[in-house]
């Protein structure tokens, strides 16, 4: 029971995780950049 949900919500908190890497990484990006620019 439930094995489709839990393969879905594994889905979501693997997706999420990239979202968050991805932002991060961009953020970290333009933190540098304004850093070096100045």
């Amino acid at each position: 029971m439930g094995g489709c949900e839990g393969g879905e919500a594994e889905y979501g908190v693997v997706m999420w995780w990239f979202f968050v890497k991805f932002i991060y990484l961009v953020w970290q990006f333009l933190y540098n950049g304004f850093f070096y620019s100045y």
